[in-house]
């Protein structure tokens, strides 16, 4: 009888956690692009268990360089004339179980647009102009795609973008 009652405790035990990733892989890709302000990755993960995958994209070799854009208060634009850059480039992914068909889930993740420089950051001539970012370079940058699957860490990968 104590027999019986602890495998049933156990196996009710077992039942209530969920399962873990066991081999989670990067089964196609990780591909990721230049797509001007921001950069793409896109990849097919494999071995994945039950519960919520939480994929985190972040560029390792920082600062980011940037291309500036200057308008004057008419609103013609001039290239900026100071090379900016710009760091904690990245962008995150929450993506519930539901998703998951047979251990496997193909996504695409991309990067936030970073936030417009100051005038003066961007070389524009006074603060009457306005700046923005025309172009975020992220040819030759290394970026790092984390996945984690129930609040833990299950693959990584990295990708140098051409």
């Amino acid at each position: 009888m104590k027999r019986n009652l602890l495998l049933a405790a156990f196996a009710l035990m077992a039942a209530s956690v969920p399962a873990q990733a066991s081999n989670v892989q990067f089964n196609k890709g990780p591909i990721c692009s230049d797509g001007g302000l921001v950069a793409t990755c896109s990849a097919k993960l494999t071995g994945l268990g039950n519960g919520d995958v939480v994929i985190d994209l972040s560029v390792l070799t920082e600062p980011v360089a940037v291309e500036t854009l200057c308008k004057n208060p008419q609103g013609k634009a001039s290239p900026g004339q100071n090379p900016a850059d710009i760091v904690d480039v990245g962008g995150v992914v929450t993506i519930p179980a539901s998703k998951i068909k047979n251990g496997s889930l193909t996504f695409s993740l991309s990067t936030e647009a970073p936030p417009a420089p100051s005038w003066s950051d961007a070389g524009c001539p006074n603060s009457k102009w306005k700046a923005s970012i025309s172009d975020v370079i992220f040819s030759g940058e290394t970026l790092r795609l984390t996945v984690f699957q129930n609040g833990v860490q299950a693959a990584s990968a990295d990708y140098v973008v051409p």
